[in-house]
């Protein structure tokens, strides 16, 4: 019987190939790659330019802010009818 094995060398350049994308917020207007990322665009870039721009202080990382879930505590009160008979009829 042959044993199988796992073919890492496939697995690491698999891995090194997969391009990690970044969301950041540019602070400066940059001219790159023939087009221009204006000042507060968000953009996902790959993992290698967003660490670029981050080291020079040209954007910041961009987080995602949730909108908050609205309680019951927090509610604006409905206003509350009252229930009216015709008693005219």
């Amino acid at each position: 019987m042959k044993k199988s094995y796992l073919r890492w060398d496939f697995f690491f350049i698999f891995v090194l190939n997969t391009n990690i994308m970044a969301k950041i917020k540019m602070i400066r207007t940059v001219l790159a790659e023939n087009t221009w990322h204006r000042e507060g665009d968000v953009l996902e870039l790959p993992e290698k330019l967003s660490n670029h721009y981050l080291n020079r202080g040209i954007a910041v990382m961009f987080k995602e802010e949730k909108a908050k879930k609205e309680t019951k505590e927090h509610k604006q009160s409905k206003k509350k009818t009252k229930n009216v008979s015709n008693k005219d009829k």
